[in-house]
């Protein structure tokens, strides 16, 4: 599957572990982004694979979805989003020990308010600066907010590509598929191997329109739902707005 920006870690530590400005360290996470094709062990057409097939269709016509990450390969990180084909977006990113952020997209403006122990960890000097204020910048400027905008899309696109392969192929399960109920729903669970994160659960819901449910390894989770649920992204209060674009520019990217 084409999970190589299922993570938030990339993105993550781009914020926490590197956004220490000039002073800081710089591409502490970058290998996280790096995650190897899946490779499975049969060609042959199975139950699996032909509801992956209709769960990226279901996908490519979500008008939403809510996803909810954990990475603990390097330091635990999570984050939860909802996000719709209109471009809203609602969100948490966190990592454990550095502190947390809330994300909102509306249409090309991303606003992003970190809490009090990120700011003073990645902002230095400029944290009494931005006080309890969002920090606010074009969702297609600088790689850091571009990345931050990014995240807002990943549980539509995993839900078009689940099952894909890297190269374009489908991914084939290891050993055998399992029926599962899943708050009620009915579902499938096989597993899938990947060269990076090993072996993967993969749950996609047994129904005339499946969804992919969620899918964890050793290190890495995600979990879907709130499918096609309304997303409300409201914009900050403009007395609430500090302009972002120059400290976010100083942010060193791996």
């Amino acid at each position: 599957m084409r999970i190589h920006r299922l993570p938030a870690a990339a993105l993550l530590s781009t914020l926490a572990l590197t956004a220490c400005g000039p002073e800081g360290p710089g591409g502490a996470a970058a290998s996280a982004a790096a995650v190897s094709p899946l490779a499975g062990s049969s060609p042959a057409v199975s139950e699996p694979v032909e509801l992956l097939r209709k769960a990226r269709a279901a996908g490519a016509v979500l008008t939403s979805v809510k996803a909810t990450y954990t990475n603990h390969g390097n330091g635990q990180v999570t984050g939860s989003v909802s996000a719709d084909r209109d471009g809203n977006c609602v969100g948490t990113l966190e990592v454990e020990g550095s502190g947390s952020a809330q994300i909102i997209r509306s249409g090309t403006t991303v606003w992003m308010k970190p809490d009090a122990r990120l700011k003073a960890e990645t902002m230095l000097s400029s944290a009494d600066r931005v006080g309890d204020k969002w920090l606010a910048y074009s969702a297609h400027g600088i790689t850091t907010a571009s990345q931050l905008a990014d995240f807002c899309d990943l549980g539509l696109e995993l839900q078009e590509q689940a099952g894909v392969l890297e190269g374009g192929g489908e991914v084939h399960p290891i050993g055998a598929a399992v029926p599962k109920t899943v708050d009620g729903v009915e579902a499938l669970t096989f597993h899938v191997r990947d060269l990076t994160y090993g072996e993967l659960e993969i749950v996609v819901t047994r129904a005339a329109e499946p969804h992919l449910l969620s899918l964890s390894g050793d290190t890495i989770a995600v979990a879907f739902g709130e499918f096609d649920a309304p997303v409300q992204a409201a914009q900050p209060p403009s007395g609430q707005l500090f302009n972002g674009g120059k400290l976010l520019d100083r942010v060193p990217t791996p």
